[in-house]
């Protein structure tokens, strides 16, 4: 155990060395770099990408159940406690036009 951990205590300072005194040719440098997009470009091409030009509402539904934890955390101390909680009918409409929702 001792030897390896002076092998790694020595053969760690040797490789950042190396690594640090890697001096190879300096960086080519172009004449002109190209032009990078701006964001709102990028995001102007995804949303027409998706076809999502006059989106204003988002509306998602659905079922899910959850476990309970090992804590046996109930809405009640009496038993027989439920192993799970259902969710039957969830639904959730998000308006984009909005600057704050419930």
């Amino acid at each position: 155990m001792f030897r390896k951990l002076m092998a790694g205590t020595l053969v760690l300072p040797v490789l950042v060395l190396v690594a640090c005194s890697n001096e190879s040719a300096p960086p080519v440098q172009t004449s002109q770099a190209p032009a990078a997009p701006s964001a709102a470009d990028v995001l102007d091409d995804v949303v027409a990408a998706m076809g999502a030009e006059n989106l204003s509402s988002i509306t998602f539904s659905g079922r899910a159940w959850r476990i309970r934890n090992g804590w046996m955390q109930t809405p009640s101390a009496s038993p027989p406690w439920p192993w799970r909680d259902e969710i039957t009918n969830y639904r959730r409409t998000i308006d984009l036009t909005a600057p704050a929702s419930r």
